[in-house]
C-alpha cells in the first residue's frame, strides 16, 4: 500500500506531469521512468510505462487528466523516426524535371530511328531546277581588278586595259604550245550546298587560240603541266565558237552548241546540287543530269584560259564577269 500510494501520490502527479510536458529525453523523463521501472521490471517499453501511470492516476479523476506540454509531439516523433528510419522522398519538382528529360530523349531516339530507316529522298533535277539563287558568295566583277574571292593559277590571267575585262595570259618565252592558267574559288563549298556559277563571256572572233574553260572541280591543286589542269572537273568548253560539256571522266555530255562571234555578251549559267547539274546558254538549256563529282568532296568554281600564238588573239574570247550565287 505504501508502494502504491507513492505513485498515486500529489508529489508523483506533478513529476509525471512535468515528464509529459517536458517529453522524452528530458531529466524529468528520466526520473520518472526511473521510479516506474522499479515497480515494472518487465516492461522495457518506455512510453507504455508512462501511459499506465497515466491511467491510474486519471482513474476516477477526471479533475486531474494531464495534457502532454507543447513539445511532447514533437519530441514524440522525432524519437520515433530515430528508432525506425524515415524515408526520404523525391521533390516533387526534381521528379518532373527527371520525368520531362526521359520524355524528350526518348524523342530523339524515336526522331533518330525514323531518320536513318528513312534517309531524305536524294535531290533531283526538277528540284534544281525550280531552286532561285539570288545570293552572291563569290564576285566576279572583272572591270577594275581581279577579287580577292579568286585565287590565281599556272600562267596568271590580267585585266584587259582597254576592254575592263579578264583575259588568259600570255607567254612571252616563245613556246607556240597551249599554256594554261586562271583563277579558283579561294574558299571551298560544301558539297550539300546548292549553287550557280553565272559567267558573261564574250567573243569577237571564233579562234583555236583561246580555249576557255569554266569549270568545278573537287580539289582546288592544278598540276605542273602546261595546261594547269586539276584531277577531276565539271567542265564547260569554249573553243573555235563551239561549246561542249564534260563530266569529270572526259565523257562528253549534254548537246553541244554553236555560237556566233560578235560583240554581244554570252551568258553561261552553271546550277549544281550534291548530285546533279544543269547548263544554259543564253536561257536555254543544254544538260541536265549528273556532274559525276564526289557527293562528299567540296567545290571550288574556277576559270581557265589555255592560249597559244600571238597576245593579241588573247582578246578572241574574254570573260566579263563570273559569280557564283547560293539560293
Amino acid at each position: 500500500m505504501a508502494e502504491a500510494s507513492q505513485f498515486e501520490s500529489e508529489e508523483f502527479l506533478k513529476l509525471l506531469t512535468d515528464a509529459l510536458r517536458a517529453g522524452p529525453g528530458s531529466p524529468q523523463w528520466h526520473e520518472v521512468v526511473t521510479l516506474l521501472r522499479s515497480e515494472n521490471v518487465a516492461e522495457a517499453d518506455e512510453y507504455q510505462l508512462l501511459i499506465t501511470a497515466r491511467e491510474r492516476l486519471e482513474s476516477g479523476r477526471e479533475f486531474r487528466s494531464i495534457r502532454p506540454g507543447p513539445g511532447f509531439t514533437r519530441k514524440v516523433m522525432q524519437a520515433v523516426d530515430q528508432e525506425r528510419g524515415t524515408k526520404t522522398a523525391i521533390p516533387s519538382a526534381t521528379l518532373i524535371a527527371v520525368i520531362a528529360a526521359t520524355a524528350i530523349l526518348t524523342i530523339l531516339i524515336v526522331v533518330a530511328v525514323i531518320l536513318s530507316t528513312n534517309p531524305a529522298p536524294s535531290p533531283t533535277p526538277q528540284d534544281l531546277a525550280s531552286t532561285y539563287f539570288g545570293n552572291t558568295i563569290i564576285s566576279g566583277d572583272f572591270s577594275q581588278n581581279i577579287p580577292v574571292d579568286w585565287k590565281k593559277f599556272g600562267l596568271e590571267p590580267v585585266i584587259s586595259i582597254r576592254d575592263k575585262v579578264l583575259r588568259g595570259g600570255f607567254a612571252k618565252d616563245g613556246n607556240k604550245d597551249y599554256r594554261g592558267g586562271g583563277l579558283v574559288a579561294a574558299t571551298p563549298i560544301d558539297p550539300g550546298q546548292s549553287f550557280a556559277v553565272e559567267a558573261t563571256l564574250r567573243m569577237p572572233r571564233a579562234s583555236t587560240d583561246v580555249d576557255l574553260f569554266i569549270f568545278v572541280t573537287e580539289e582546288a591543286s592544278f598540276d605542273r603541266t602546261a595546261t594547269a589542269t586539276s584531277a577531276r572537273e565539271f567542265v564547260v568548253d569554249l573553243i573555235n565558237g563551239q561549246l561542249s560539256i564534260f563530266n569529270p571522266d572526259g565523257t562528253l555530255k549534254g548537246r553541244q552548241a554553236t555560237i556566233a562571234a560578235g560583240r554581244d555578251p554570252i551568258h553561261l549559267l552553271i546550277k549544281m546540287d550534291r548530285e546533279n547539274a544543269i547548263i544554259e546558254l543564253d536561257g536555254k538549256r543544254l544538260y541536265e543530269g549528273s556532274h559525276g563529282l564526289v557527293s562528299t568532296k567540296p567545290r571550288y568554281p574556277g576559270i581557265r584560259f589555255l592560249t597559244q600564238g600571238s597576245e593579241k588573239s588573247l582578246d578572241d574570247v574574254v570573260v566579263q564577269s563570273v559569280r557564283v550565287l547560293k539560293p
